[in-house]
């Protein structure tokens, strides 16, 4: 079976109840392109073209070293083919620096920010060693001729170039292998828990609502879900707020302070942006302040939900 996983997109993952939400759904095949393992020459660095016949996402790299030691690695890319510019740096964008990368086919250089490539589109890439040795490519026959495709993408000889946007060496067929995604391709169906049966959906919950997309492919089904969270949940029964939480946002400690008490089993949980419970417990929760440490969680949205014997409360807050 493929690598394939579904993917959730929302556009509020908390809101207010009633409001909207925008969710798309996402069915990602993660794919690699071979060029060649061959070797038979190496450079510092080498530039080559990719044409798409159907737009992708290009992920990362995995390289050929000659020399296994550890180095810095620096990936370029520009629009169009790399032909006339392989000694301008102005001409090319950084995709990122990577340092002490122990250069070999199984690791996987994965870019800092995927870049997309449409179809129809030709993009070129510059990778190189910034630092000691040198990455394997072979000896082409012409620069523009094919050294690799599959699955819509198209791999083209280039040349080997010393660092940085120095000698050119021509042609040559870098030693690489081309990860990348594609996204929602032809023939994929969708099915949300909710009834829709298109990839984007607005759902508006009055409750704090998890929902399931199913995709199909090739008789293969895949899900994901994602869960909507409410923020004023006690609005439905009461026409204030019986709490106050301080300060927000917050960096070391989190105060719960009542107006009213909650009981004497009250439930306090606090989940991350995705959903994920980072805390919970269990206490009383009358008239007494509650502190939670919150200075080991990453900076972000939160949600924090109150429960107790008839009362119940939802406050977004965020950590800094």
């Amino acid at each position: 079976m493929k690598d394939i996983e579904v993917a959730i997109e929302t556009s509020a993952d908390s809101i207010a109840s009633g409001d909207n939400s925008t969710l798309t759904a996402n069915l990602i095949e993660k794919q690699a392109l071979l060029t060649t393992f061959i070797g038979g020459n190496s450079q510092s660095g080498a530039m080559f073209d990719i044409y798409a016949d159907e737009s992708k996402v290009i992920t990362g790299f995995s390289v050929n070293p000659v020399q296994t030691n550890a180095s810095d690695i620096e990936i370029y890319y520009k629009t169009g083919t790399h032909v006339g510019f392989e000694n301008t740096p102005t001409a090319w964008t950084s995709a990122g620096s990577y340092q002490n990368i122990n250069v070999h086919f199984a690791n996987r250089i994965v870019l800092d920010t995927a870049i997309p490539i449409l179809a129809g589109q030709r993009l070129s890439f510059y990778i190189t060693r910034t630092t000691a040795g040198s990455i394997s490519y072979t000896n082409g026959t012409a620069v523009g001729d094919v050294m690799a495709s599959a699955n819509g993408l198209i791999v083209y000889q280039g040349v080997g170039i010393s660092y940085p946007f120095n000698q050119i060496y021509s042609p040559r067929n870098i030693n690489c292998v081309v990860h990348f995604e594609d996204h929602n391709p032809t023939g994929v169906d969708f099915d949300w828990s909710s009834g829709q049966q298109t990839n984007s959906i607005v759902v508006s919950p009055l409750s704090t609502t998890t929902y399931t997309a199913t995709a199909e492919k090739d008789s293969c089904t895949f899900a994901s879900d994602v869960t909507i969270y409410i923020t004023d949940l006690s609005k439905d029964k009461f026409s204030h707020s019986y709490l106050k939480i301080y300060p927000n946002p917050a960096k070391d400690v989190v105060v719960i302070q009542p107006k009213k008490s909650f009981g004497s089993s009250t439930t306090i949980t606090l989940r991350d942006n995705a959903g994920k419970v980072v805390y919970t417990s269990v206490e009383p929760l009358n008239n007494n302040d509650i502190t939670i440490p919150v200075d080991q969680y990453a900076r972000g949205i939160y949600i924090l939900e109150i429960v107790g014997d008839n009362m119940r409360e939802t406050k977004r807050m965020q950590l800094f």
